[in-house]
């Protein structure tokens, strides 16, 4: 996990040659926890791309005297990854994660929550599931393949849209500007 990636100012975060997005989503919380620094948590937007779960805070914050404005997660790191679904409030994916700098020096893991606010997790679980899956195995291939699918319309065509996502509901409407 890493504290404050870079960002860039239209709010999405910076990736790596290679890395594809696959989802964004907002109205989300989150929250991270880790020993040594303490709890952060925030709303904002969540970005899932083919190699990490970004968070970007809608407000920068102090917190125990570090800046908190986003945190990567990269997907092959993950460990303890679950999707709660809580009689009441809201579904969640929780899970534990190594920091990226500083593990060698016994720092703790980071145990994370991502709060779905505003629903959208019917969208987002199998593209997260699917990327964990091929994070875990290869995700050099898995970038390259997205990529040429999305070269050739594939991922247009393709069932990620879930009827029942308020979110996904965007390509109902007119967008010819």
């Amino acid at each position: 996990m890493a504290l404050n990636p870079i960002v860039q100012p239209s709010g999405v975060p910076q990736v790596p040659e290679g890395e594809t997005f696959l989802l964004s989503r907002g109205g989300m919380e989150f929250s991270v926890k880790a020993n040594e620094a303490g709890k952060f948590s925030a709303k904002g937007t969540m970005f899932l791309t083919s190699h990490s779960l970004f968070f970007v805070a809608n407000q920068p914050k102090m917190v125990n005297g570090l800046n908190f404005a986003s945190f990567r997660l990269p997907i092959r790191s993950l460990y303890e990854e679950k999707f709660n679904q809580p009689i009441f409030g809201a579904n969640n994916l929780s899970g534990k994660c190594p920091p990226v700098v500083g593990a060698e020096q016994g720092l703790s893991d980071w145990k994370f929550k991502f709060y779905f606010m505003n629903g959208g997790c019917g969208t987002f679980l199998p593209l997260f599931f699917m990327a964990m899956e091929r994070g875990r195995q290869d995700a050099q291939q898995f970038s390259a393949d997205l990529q040429s699918q999305a070269a050739s319309g594939g991922l247009a065509q393709s069932a990620f849209v879930d009827p029942n996502d308020p979110v996904s509901m965007i390509s109902s409407y007119n967008t010819d500007f």
